[in-house]
């Protein structure tokens, strides 16, 4: 569940926590207000599950749409700039997060949709084993 603490785990000032939502079912929400949706269906909810943990799925409800910094990310998330890169690196790997290199050492990252998006790469990785598990269940 989310709860009204920051990435570090420190409680966060403030009025209120927002109403305790699922992390997964927030991600869903986000997911479906882009072009290729994520309807509301406990497939999908499944779906992501296997893709990330509660708190990276947290975390991917609340990164913006467009590309931003791993700065912009740090104070959206009230975080530091290492502890950004840390989960950035982990979503970049899963393919949940887009990173493009703008050289000079600046990378920007957006997370990515989910078709055409990190379940297409997935598969692209040599994932289809663990796919085809999944669509049987």
């Amino acid at each position: 569940m989310r709860d009204s603490t920051d990435l570090n785990g420190k409680p966060q000032s403030g009025a209120g926590a927002p109403d305790q939502v699922e992390p997964y079912e927030m991600w869903r929400q986000r997911l479906d207000k882009t072009p290729s949706g994520a309807p509301k269906h406990p497939a999908i909810l499944k779906l992501l599950r296997l893709y990330c943990t509660p708190d990276e799925a947290d975390f991917l409800s609340r990164m913006p749409a467009q590309f931003c910094s791993p700065s912009q990310l740090a104070k959206l998330y009230k975080t530091d700039i290492p502890g950004i890169n840390r989960i950035l690196e982990g979503l970049v790997r899963k393919f949940l997060v887009a990173e493009m290199d703008c050289g000079d050492g600046v990378r920007l990252y957006a997370s990515m949709e989910i078709i055409p998006g990190f379940w297409d790469l997935s598969f692209m990785r040599g994932n289809l084993r663990s796919a085809v598990h999944f669509l049987r269940a």
